[in-house]
């Protein structure tokens, strides 16, 4: 809550209960209100106002970056300009598709395990990014890269093989976006516990890979398990 300066009250949201709305200002109406907002106020404010990346920098050490990474009116000039500062998470889970030059440029500090769960990546920016962490240094990220990507991304065999050094197979076992005809072409490298832990293959798929399955020891003891609790 703030008072202009004919001292009458300005709210920040206006109404209550299911009828309570944001009251949105100009920039230039909340830079004159903003000293007379309370904590909480410019806490929220960041959370829907529009704010330019100069108001941003004019007011830094009152600003909830984990707030302004969930406002809907975030740019991509906000986001470059306090890298440092906002919620790389929050940003992954709330943010409309991110554009591929933003994803390359800030490869390091994206989320991957938060981002695609929401979005695919296209053939090229894949391409980009599989071989800028294929040399990168940056082991933590280079980690959750691949584990994410494999976990996530839909693949095609081509980029499985060429990449296979670094993909996690048990992860690429559980991800549902692969096609079975791609999971058919490396099902020699996966887990065939996770894959069988799946409620989405076909029965064409499993019938014929079932023999296959049954050769795996783990699978065999599974089998047996489930066969030996359906005659008790």
């Amino acid at each position: 809550m703030a008072k202009d300066t004919k001292n009458q009250k300005i709210e920040m949201f206006v109404g209550k209960g299911e009828n309570r709305k944001v009251r949105f200002f100009s920039e230039k109406n909340l830079e004159k209100i903003w000293p007379t907002l309370s904590p909480e106020d410019k806490s929220d404010a960041c959370l829907y106002q529009k704010m330019s990346i100069e108001f941003i920098k004019r007011h830094a050490d009152e600003i909830d970056f984990n707030k302004l990474s969930t406002n809907p009116n975030i740019t991509f000039g906000i986001m470059e300009a306090f890298a440092d500062r906002i919620s790389w998470k929050t940003i992954c889970i709330n943010s409309k598709k991110l554009s591929d030059s933003f994803l390359y440029n800030f490869r390091l500090r994206i989320d991957w395990e938060a981002y695609l769960q929401f979005h695919q990546l296209e053939a090229e920016i894949l391409v980009h990014l599989a071989e800028a962490f294929r040399k990168s240094t940056a082991r933590d990220a280079k980690k959750k890269f691949w584990k994410a990507l494999s976990k996530f991304q839909e693949m095609d065999t081509a980029f499985i093989k060429a990449y296979m050094r670094y993909l996690d197979f048990d992860m690429i076992s559980v991800n549902t976006h692969i096609p079975e005809s791609v999971l058919q072409d490396v099902l020699e490298y996966l887990n065939f516990t996770l894959l069988l832990s799946r409620t989405d293959l076909s029965d064409d798929f499993l019938k014929k890979n079932a023999q296959t399955f049954v050769k795996d020891e783990n699978i065999a003891k599974i089998i047996k398990a489930k066969k030996e609790n359906m005659n008790k």
